[in-house]
C-alpha cells in the first residue's frame, strides 16, 4: 500500500514539474504576451502547482492557439487546457431525407 502511494507522489511531481517547466517555456518565448504577463504569469505557475501551469496554458491557448504544440500536453490533460473537443458539423444544413426524382 504505501509503495502505491509513493508511486503516486512520484507521477504527481513529475506532472507537477513536467507542466510547471512547460508553461515557464512557453510564456518565456510567447512574443504576443505584455512584460506585464511575463512577470505575473510565472508566479501563478510555480505558486498554484498543477492547477496554476494548466490555467495559463489554457490562457495561452485561448489567446495565441499555435504557441503550445499537441503533442506536448499529455492525454489526461488535453481538455483542460484545450477545453472540450469542437463538435464537427454543428452548422450543416439539415440534410434532405427521400428518395431521387419524382419522389
Amino acid at each position: 500500500m504505501l509503495d502505491a502511494v509513493v508511486i503516486l507522489l512520484w507521477v504527481f511531481l513529475a506532472y507537477t514539474v513536467y507542466f510547471d517547466v512547460l508553461a515557464l517555456i512557453i510564456i518565456r518565448y510567447d512574443k504576443s504576451l505584455t512584460r506585464y504577463q511575463k512577470t505575473v504569469q510565472p508566479f501563478i505557475v510555480l505558486f498554484v502547482p498543477i492547477v496554476g501551469a494548466a490555467y495559463v496554458l489554457h490562457l495561452l491557448f485561448k489567446t495565441s492557439p499555435q504557441t503550445i504544440p499537441r503533442a506536448w500536453i499529455p492525454w489526461p490533460f488535453k481538455n483542460l487546457i484545450y477545453g472540450p473537443p469542437i463538435k464537427r458539423y454543428d452548422d450543416a444544413p439539415p440534410r434532405r431525407t427521400g428518395g431521387g426524382l419524382g419522389r
